[in-house]
C-alpha cells in the first residue's frame, strides 16, 4: 500500500486518548450538573473540532498529516485545560492538598515548600522564576518547531506530547489541587524576589486554573522535550536547554506551586510520553508514523 491509505488514513492513538478524555469529561459533567449547564457540550464541542480537524485531514487532497492536523489536538487540549478550573471545582468535592502533603511528610519527613527555606533568596528566586516562565516560550516553541518539520519526527512528537497531556489533565480531575503555596498561604513567609518573580507569580495567578497540580506537567513535559531531544540527536539544542530544564523542574518545588509527589509523578507521566515517543508502547489503534499498518 503507498501514499494516504498506507500512511495517514488512521486515527492516531493519541487522538483516540484525547477523545475518550474529552468524551468521558462530558459524560461526567453530564451526570454531576445535568445538561442545562455549559460544562458537558464544552467538552464534547472540543471533542467535535478534535475530530472535525482528523477529517478535514483524512479526507482532504494531498498526502494528509498536515500541520493543523498536528497542531489541533494540542490547541484543543490548552482549551481544555482552562475550562478545567471551570468545571472541576463544581463536579469534585474538596482539594487533595492535604492527601499530597501528608505524602511527601511521610516520604521525607517535611514537603519542600517548607524544607528549602534555607536556600531563599533573591537572586535564587528571580532565577527560579525565570526558569519557570520559559516553560511557556518553550511550549509554543518545541510544538512549532517540530511540527514545523512535518512527516513522521513531528507525528511521534505529537503523539506522544499529547499523551503526556492527557494523562495529566486527568489527574487534575482526579486529583485536584491548589499547590502548597496556596495552600499553606497563612503559615508560609513570603520569597523574596524582585520584577522577574513578581511577574512569574502574575502569569501563574492569572493564568492557571488552580486545579493543576497533580501530576505536575511542567516536570512531564520537560522530561518529554529532553527525551524526545535525546531520542533525534538534538545534542546542541540539548546542550543549550540541559541546565534551564532542570532548573524549571526545580523551580517548580522551590517556587512552592508543587509538592513532591507531583514532581514524582510528573517524572513517570513524562518517561511514558518518551516511550510512546520511542515506539516502546504500541498504540492500539494503529501507528500513524507514516508506514504501512
Amino acid at each position: 500500500m503507498t501514499g494516504r491509505s498506507a500512511t495517514w488514513r488512521g486515527v492516531g492513538g493519541h487522538e483516540v486518548g484525547c477523545g475518550l478524555l474529552l468524551a468521558g469529561m462530558g459524560c461526567w459533567s453530564m451526570g454531576r450538573v445535568g445538561p442545562g449547564d455549559w460544562a458537558p457540550w464544552v467538552a464534547w464541542g472540543l471533542l467535535a473540532l478534535a475530530g472535525l480537524a482528523i477529517w478535514l485531514d483524512m479526507t482532504g487532497p494531498g498526502a494528509g498529516g498536515s500541520w493543523w492536523r498536528m497542531g489541533a489536538t494540542p490547541v484543543v487540549l490548552v482549551l481544555f485545560y482552562f475550562r478545567l478550573g471551570v468545571d472541576v471545582p463544581r463536579l469534585v468535592s474538596g482539594r487533595a492538598d492535604a492527601a499530597l502533603m501528608g505524602w511527601d511528610r511521610q516520604w521525607l519527613g517535611e514537603t519542600p515548600a517548607v524544607s528549602l527555606a534555607w536556600c531563599h533568596s533573591a537572586w535564587l528566586t528571580e532565577a527560579m522564576s525565570a526558569c519557570y516562565l520559559g516553560y511557556f516560550m518553550a511550549y509554543v516553541g518545541y510544538l512549532a518547531s517540530w511540527i514545523r518539520g512535518g512527516g513522521p519526527v513531528a507525528w511521534r512528537f505529537v503523539r506522544g506530547f499529547c499523551w503526556v497531556q492527557a494523562i495529566g489533565f486527568a489527574g487534575y480531575c482526579m486529583v485536584p489541587a491548589a499547590g502548597p503555596g496556596m495552600f499553606m498561604a497563612g503559615e508560609l513567609p513570603g520569597l523574596p524576589t524582585g520584577w522577574v518573580g513578581r511577574l512569574n507569580d502574575w502569569v501563574v495567578r492569572t493564568g492557571c486554573n488552580g486545579v493543576d497540580v497533580f501530576p505536575s506537567l511542567h516536570v512531564a513535559t520537560t522530561v518529554y522535550w529532553v527525551g524526545f531531544d535525546v531520542l533525534e540527536g538534538r545534542w546542541r539544542r540539548l546542550a543549550w536547554v540541559a541546565l534551564p530544564a532542570a532548573g524549571l523542574c526545580f523551580s517548580t518545588l522551590y517556587l512552592r506551586y508543587h509538592y513532591a509527589a507531583d514532581v514524582l509523578a510528573g517524572l513517570a507521566v513524562g518517561s511514558v510520553g518518551i516511550a510512546v515517543a520511542a515506539g516502546r508502547v504500541r498504540e492500539w489503534w494503529g501507528e500513524g508514523t507514516g508506514t504501512s499498518r
